[in-house]
């Protein structure tokens, strides 16, 4: 059963109203949405993290998903795929009729293209170290396309549905290069990009030619907007439809606003502090240890989060399948004064935080309660402010070159395994382009989750990830702060849009 991730298709004929390149139809209404942050870039690859929502307007992936994040052939450019008997080699069948917005065609050659630029290390794709488990990439022809693992991976379909995966313009790339794609962005998706006016907004207008039929609404704006309060006030009166992560403090008043419906949702997000720990104080366990029992982790989701979150039990990701719950690292100031002085720092130690403001509601309270429950062990945290390539260029930095340096991080994947290996392997963390280069490394882990994700076997890879999750609980290699509420408010009557579970807005049907 767990071999074949075979799906039949269920063909969505495609609408094409006007031909690439003709006039953007008329607006007659713009649906705008805001958050605290703006992106990288916006070629996937090395400009993928908050905020995601935009990647799902420009772009397709391979293997579709539905609102639950479970693999689904109607939304995605391949409409079956299965692994053969070797259980290496993967095939794709490919949607006919699609276009790029440039007008190229989207044919296998795409794939190969896209993914053949994820494991160049030239692009610098921040998730490099997970795709390595392609080995090749065939065109089969114009609409079959074969992927080549590395060793059996029940996982590729789930992979490939990441947005570091979405199918970009062949034609585009090789113009643009990975330096300028990003500013010049080309994919299948519903919308084509138009401006982006840093620190202020992003546009994009209906792709007349989208293969699922022209979306409803003819322009989307992203607005950045780091105050937290400052996107519940402009949700008020009218100035944006939708606000993301909205500050938990002004839920109740949101809530009372007839005009307003907020929607709170159990997410795949952790909150996290992520040690650099190739050298000490980081590379002591009981330091690592410490840093998570001086976090009063309840008192933030109460009193920051307004109960928007839960405390974290483990590793994995909570609802996901071989998920497994542990004893949490309670608050516990006397127990972490004790690790530290026999890890040989009675006294504490000094050190820094690095963090994108606004990049979701109540960090800031959230990194100065944290900075104050580590000074009352002894435990002195500087907090270094930057933005989104600001951090992006931090995460993939030498680890031995930032002894005594953390960094806050929101860490959100759509499957167990993807969400371990990227995260807590000894390759992912040290690759050069990695997003989370830490430096932690551990034998036993990396044992556990090769074995986990190298067989088709249900049975051997539950126990396996299990045993990956009990080591690294254990080991402390993050300080796991709280497991965020997805939390979402919008004026009244927009609607059509699905909310997933990492947090991000896919906005491809939404009316208003």
């Amino acid at each position: 059963m767990a071999r074949l991730w075979k799906v039949i298709a269920i063909m969505l004929v495609p609408l094409v109203l006007t031909a690439v390149g003709a006039t953007a139809p008329l607006f007659q209404s713009t649906l705008i949405f805001a958050d605290g942050s703006e992106p990288i870039g916006l070629y996937p690859p090395p400009g993928i993290g908050p905020p995601g929502s935009l990647f799902y307007l420009l772009y397709d992936p391979l293997v579709g998903f539905n609102a639950k994040m479970e693999p689904d052939p109607r939304f995605g450019l391949a409409t079956s795929w299965g692994v053969g008997p070797d259980n290496v080699t993967w095939t794709f069948h490919l949607r006919r009729n699609v276009k790029f917005q440039d007008g190229t065609p989207f044919n296998a050659n795409a794939v190969k293209v896209t993914l053949d630029s994820i494991n160049d290390p030239a692009t610098g794709a921040y998730r490099r170290a997970v795709f390595l488990i392609i080995k090749e990439v065939r065109v089969v022809d114009p609409y079959t396309v074969q992927i080549i693992t590395a060793q059996p991976f029940p996982d590729l379909p789930f992979l490939l549905m990441d947005q570091t995966a979405l199918i970009v313009s062949p034609t585009a790339l090789k113009k643009y290069g990975v330096a300028d794609f990003g500013h010049h962005p080309v994919g299948t998706g519903p919308y084509r990009f138009v401006e982006w006016v840093p620190n202020d907004h992003l546009t994009f207008v209906a792709n007349p030619d989208y293969w699922r039929g022209t979306p409803k609404i003819p322009q989307i704006i992203y607005r950045q907007v780091p105050e937290d309060a400052a996107r519940s006030a402009m949700l008020k009166t009218g100035e944006i439809d939708m606000a993301m992560n909205v500050a938990p403090g002004d839920l109740n008043s949101l809530r009372a606003d007839p005009n307003i419906v907020v929607i709170q949702t159990d997410s795949l997000v952790h909150v996290t502090s992520e040690m650099r720990q190739s050298k000490p104080p980081f590379s002591i366990k009981a330091v690592r240890q410490a840093m998570n029992y001086a976090i009063d982790k309840e008192g933030i989701i109460k009193n920051i989060m307004h109960g928007a979150g839960r405390v974290p039990d483990g590793p994995g990701l909570p609802g996901a399948w071989g998920y497994v719950a542990f004893t949490p690292y309670t608050y516990d100031p006397a127990k972490a004064k004790q690790l530290l002085a026999g890890a040989g720092y009675p006294n504490g130690f000094e050190g820094n935080l690095f963090y994108v403001p606004g990049r979701w509601a109540g960090d800031e309270q959230v990194v100065e309660a944290m900075q104050a429950n580590w000074a009352a062990v002894g435990i002195k945290i500087n907090l270094r402010t930057t933005d989104n390539p600001g951090l992006g260029d931090y995460l993939q930095r030498d680890p031995d070159t930032m002894a005594g340096w953390t960094s806050m991080q929101i860490r959100s994947s759509a499957y167990l395994d993807f969400h371990l290996y990227r995260l807590f392997t000894c390759a992912a963390t040290s690759i050069p382009q990695s997003d989370s280069r830490s430096g932690y490394c551990d034998s036993g882990v990396d044992a556990a989750i090769t074995k986990g994700r190298s067989t088709f076997d249900l049975n051997a890879r539950k126990p396996a990830y299990a045993e990956a999750q009990r080591l690294i609980w254990d080991d402390a290699p993050f300080v796991w702060v709280f497991i965020r509420a997805n939390l979402l408010a919008a004026r009244k009557g927009v609607q059509g849009y699905d909310y997933l579970p990492i947090g991000d807005l896919r906005l491809t049907n939404v009316t208003k």
